[in-house]
């Protein structure tokens, strides 16, 4: 079987599910909230200058209470809320799904985006334009600056984590040794490798060339 060559990234667990699976509306399950990320390291903005097109998502094995916190402050607001903190019932629907991606892929594969653009902190035109870019990514409340704004949109998200490869087992472009670095991978885009065998077809069509 052949092989497929595409960037990635490694993510927090919660923010990788909220990127290509989608959080849940917890009243109707049909409705997600998506998120898009950011990358902390600056050659980002160079290694995806020019590339559009689909990017595996991994989950790393970092996740606390603090992140699902995070997420439930922000989907309470992303339903425009008035109240300043979520009711009890949302923090534990939130905390619920954050757990779950966290113990069910932890390294592995869950699935894609599609880079649909590329910005810089520098690009924005208004402090109310970087204000939207950074509520959208994973991690805006962040304490570190924040280089680069990938624009992405969910492509695809497995079901269940059997038989998906971990990223230490699928990454080819990682110079740190051993081959998975937390702080390294976590900063920049990496390269995987996987079999094209558990590629959605929908997912190869929208894999262009990589490395560009």
């Amino acid at each position: 079987m052949s092989a497929l060559t595409l960037p990635a990234l490694i993510v927090k667990a919660p923010f990788a599910g909220l990127l290509c699976d989608g959080l849940p509306h917890h009243a109707d399950a049909a409705i997600r909230l998506h998120k898009t990320v950011e990358c902390r390291g600056p050659r980002a903005a160079v290694q995806l200058a020019t590339y559009r097109g689909a990017v595996a998502i991994f989950v790393s094995a970092s996740y606390d209470r603090a992140d699902a916190d995070h997420i439930a402050r922000w989907y309470w607001r992303q339903l425009k809320r008035r109240s300043a903190a979520p009711p009890l019932d949302v923090v534990v629907h939130v905390h619920a799904y954050c757990s779950m991606i966290a113990a069910a892929w932890r390294y592995r594969l869950l699935g894609y985006v599609s880079l649909r653009d590329v910005t810089t902190a520098e690009q924005a035109r208004s402090d109310r334009e970087l204000h939207r870019w950074r509520m959208a990514a994973t991690d805006y409340g962040g304490s570190w600056q924040v280089a680069t704004y990938l624009h992405t949109e969910p492509l695809h998200s497995y079901q269940t984590a059997d038989g998906l490869p971990r990223f230490d087992a699928a990454c080819v472009g990682c110079q740190a040794s051993p081959p998975h670095n937390g702080a390294a991978c976590h900063v920049n885009v990496q390269t995987v490798r996987l079999s094209a065998r558990i590629v959605p077809p929908t997912v190869q069509k929208r894999i262009a060339p990589w490395p560009v």
